[in-house]
Formats: structure tokens, sequence, C-alpha cells
């Protein structure tokens, strides 16, 4: 199950076990591999904690790296500050409500102190047309939404607001002097991109509360609604196809920390509804296969109540996310599958996954940078000579991942012998559709 993860991170998932943390993996990576693995923790947000395992027997040179990130880092929180006193003074000034959400708000119950955190934005949810006054009062001082990003899969937040500053990249992830936008979160969970609802959310808004840390004060999530939050959170990107490594290993963190907690569990059972517990319980099994976490009984209780499909997809996939970042899968499809009800839902989800409809116009920043926001340095410079590249590597990566896809779905399926007619019949024509005709019938290009 885990034939497509390189050595090295194999290795730093074994450091970063929560009960039984085991590090001679790590030093045995020879220098090539401690490299792989200092991008591969850049990349997913774990470089901090990484430097936090015991290091011992670790070369002297990535040790140094490792303590010049977080240098780098604990100078970029006063940034963090800075930015967000400016944000909330704006807002406040305005009379808007929100709560932070994500970032310096996770501590210190998922992590221990925001230095050992790198933020890269400030994340906040105003409810209702409270968002366009937040997204007004933020306008007034500068800030901007970026044309660079398609948001038509992200549609959870409004475009992110940058300030004009002059910056630029310099090949340090934790560089003090880069910018933090600002996203506008105006739900909690999106029903148009997920295409089920989440209950109980109505709630969280009024049980928001106050918290102090270092000298910022600021309003967030209740304890309880703050896990709910993050689980759904990491669900998300899940789903969607993100990288969900820090999600996961900050969620097993707090799942850890709390084992034992009963009042707190006590608690969350009172808040939550079963369904909205039952969501969160699949994240719990995530944080808990990747990092071997302690749960608690009420949240293992969650966990064994999932349903047989959800179940079966742990067993068969719950390492496809990490895969997914060295050999591209798209076993998510099967998750996202057993937790709809509808029939013609499901068939949006499936057609979406294995026949994407929209590819983003010829103008679009996709083609000018890649998956990690850097500028494409190696493709032509005409601009549509460059859409053509990057309308063949898309091609090419759904075709080449659809027949594994396909096996994996079969396999799954089979296992529960929910086999249906309608399902195997849009099987075949998904396969027989994208391999005849894969520039034609699995794009519609827009203009």
């Amino acid at each position: 199950m885990t034939r497509n993860i390189p050595k090295e991170v194999l290795a730093l998932f074994q450091a970063l076990q929560l009960s039984s943390a085991q590090t001679a993996q790590l030093r045995g990576l020879n220098d090539l591999e401690w490299k792989s693995l200092l991008s591969f923790c850049e990349m997913s947000y774990l470089t901090m904690p990484l430097l936090q395992a015991q290091n011992d027997g670790i070369p002297s040179w990535v040790v140094e790296h490792l303590e010049r990130n977080a240098t780098d880092n604990a100078r970029r929180f006063d940034r963090v500050k800075a930015t967000y006193l400016e944000v909330a003074k704006a807002l406040e000034n305005s009379d808007v409500q929100y709560v932070v959400m994500k970032g310096f708000a996770k501590c210190p119950e998922y992590v221990s102190d925001p230095r050992l955190r790198l933020q890269t934005d400030i994340d906040l949810y105003c409810p209702g047309d409270v968002i366009r006054q937040a997204h007004s009062a933020l306008s007034a001082i500068g800030y901007r939404p970026n044309q660079r990003v398609d948001y038509y899969s992200h549609a959870d937040h409004l475009p992110t607001l940058f300030r004009d500053e002059v910056w630029t990249w310099r090949g340090n992830a934790f560089d003090p002097e880069m910018p933090l936008p600002v996203e506008l979160h105006f739900c909690l969970w999106n029903v148009k991109t997920t295409h089920f609802s989440v209950p109980d959310l109505d709630g969280f808004w009024g049980r928001r509360v106050m918290r102090s840390l270092d000298d910022l004060t600021f309003p967030t999530f209740c304890e309880v609604d703050g896990l709910g939050y993050y689980a759904l959170h990491t669900l998300r990107n899940l789903l969607s196809g993100e990288r969900v490594t820090r999600d996961a290993y900050e969620l097993a963190v707090f799942l850890h920390r709390h084992a034992q907690d009963t009042s707190f569990w006590t608690t969350w059972r009172e808040h939550h509804n079963d369904t909205l517990r039952s969501i969160q319980a699949i994240t719990f099994c995530l944080a808990k296969a990747w990092f071997c976490c302690n749960t608690s009984p009420e949240a293992a209780v969650e966990m064994n109540n999932l349903s047989p499909a959800i179940q079966k997809w742990f067993r068969n996939f719950v390492y496809s996310p990490l895969e997914g970042m060295f050999h591209p899968n798209k076993d998510r499809v099967w998750l996202h599958m057993s937790l709809l009800n509808s029939s013609k839902e499901k068939r949006s989800i499936l057609r979406r996954a294995l026949l994407p409809a929209r590819l983003p116009p010829v103008k679009t920043p996709d083609v000018d940078f890649d998956e990690y926001g850097l500028a494409r340095k190696d493709w032509p410079i005409h601009p549509h000579i460059k859409y053509l590249f990057y309308f063949v590597s898309r091609s090419v990566y759904h075709v080449r991942v659809l027949p594994s896809t396909l096996w994996h779905g079969f396999r799954w399926w089979a296992s529960q012998r929910q086999l249906g007619g309608q399902f195997w019949i849009f099987l075949a024509a998904s396969f027989f559709l994208t391999w005849a005709f894969p520039f034609i019938s699995s794009y519609s290009i827009s203009s």
C-alpha cells in the first residue's frame, strides 16, 4: 500500500508517529535522500514537525538547515501578527464581525507555538452579507483580489486579497518578508462543490469565543467547534485532491493530547449531532492511520461506526492521498461516492473525476504557474503554445490515471457487492470515451 511512497518520506512518517516514534530509518538516509526529504517537507508543511523530531544521528547540515528555517519562521510570525493587527483594525473600524480560522488560531492545541507552524495567509470567516463589508474594508486599505488563480474549484472563499507590495521569491518558503494574503470565507462547508451537506454548523457562529495568544486577542471558534471545522477542512482537501499531510498531523496531535479529556468529548457530543460527528471521524481515521495517535473512547466509537463502504476505503486506500504526491491517483473519488446518497450526485462526482468537463481559458494564470505557485521556466513563452503544453499535460494526466482509477473502483465496489447496472454502463462508457477521444470528449474548453 506504500510502494509509491519514497523511502525517505516513509522514514519521516515513522519518526512522526505519536505513540511509537522510530527514527532509525531517518538516521540511515544518505545526503541525496535528505535533500529530497527536505524538499518534501517544505511542499507538505512538515518542516517544523521534522525539526521537533528526535534528531540524534541526523547529519549536522540537515539540523543547521532546519534551524535556519525555524529562525526565519519565528521572524515571520512577527509579520503574521502585524498583518493580522492591520486587518483586524480595518474590520473593527467598519463594525465587521468575523472569526479567525486556522493559522495561529490552532495554537496551542494543534501545535505548541505559532513560531513552529508556517502560516502563509490569514483566513477569516464572515457570515452572510458581512463578507461584503469585510471585502470593502480591506479594499479601502489597499488589498486587491489575486488574479493568478482560477477559483472554480475553490468556492468557499472570495478571491484571495493581496496588498500591493514589492517582493520577489528567493527560494525560501520561510522568508520573513513574504507578504501574507487574506482569504475571506463565506461558508464552513460548500454543498455546491461537494454535493452533500453537513448539518449542525449554524451553531458554530453563536459559540465563538475570544482568545489571546502572545500580544494578540482575536475571535475564533470554541474548542469543540474548532475541531469540527478543522476536520471538515481536512475532509474537503482530501476529497478535492489537495495535500492533507499537515492537516492530518495536526489533527493527530490534537486527538493524542485529548485522548483522556472526558470533559471535552462530552461537550463535543452535546454540541455536534450524530452526522457531524461521523463526518469528523473520517479524518480521525486518516490521522490515526498515518501518525499512530491515541484516541478517546468517544472518538473511537465514531470511527468504528463509520459505514462499511468508508471502512473498506480506508483498508484499501488509506495511503492513496500520500502516494498521489508522487504517483497520481484518483482513489479519493470512491470515498466521495460513499458519502453521497443520491444516484444523480454520485454520477456527477464520478463524471467530474473521470471525464473533466472544464479547462481554464487560454489566458488563465494556471498556464503560467506550476502546482506550487512558481513560474514555469521550461515551457515556451508564446501564450498559445504554452496553453497547448498545458492542455496536453492535463490530458495526459487524466488518461494516465484512468485505468488504475477504474480498476480500484471495481475492486472497491465489488467487495461490497453493490454493483448496479447504471454504474457499470457509466463506467464502461467513461473508459471508452476517455481512451478513444481523450482530447475531444474529455474537455470543453472555456474561452
